[in-house]
């Protein structure tokens, strides 16, 4: 929980214009981490994590989403194209 979207996206590493578009639109952000602005009451004291901890985590999961675009760049094939219309251009 924090007490300020300012300090928040500091702490994060994210802008604070991509914190107010998963606030808005309630999708996770990294295909995981929901944000709100309403406490959410059933969840346990146990259950919250360090700002350290969320730090971590948010590093780990940035690194394999690279990891996994880069596996995808791997597997991409070149592509040649010619404009058979007009081969000049």
């Amino acid at each position: 929980m924090f007490d300020s979207k300012t300090y928040l996206y500091k702490m994060l590493n994210m802008d604070h214009r991509t914190l107010d578009k998963y606030l808005a639109n309630g999708k996770p952000f990294l295909n995981r981490f929901i944000f709100s602005l309403t406490a959410i009451t059933n969840c346990s004291v146990n259950a919250l994590l360090t700002v350290i901890d969320l730090q971590l985590l948010f590093s780990q999961e940035r690194i394999n989403r690279v990891r996994s675009l880069q596996s995808l760049q791997d597997r991409s094939n070149s592509v040649l194209t010619e404009n058979v219309i007009n081969p000049k251009l």
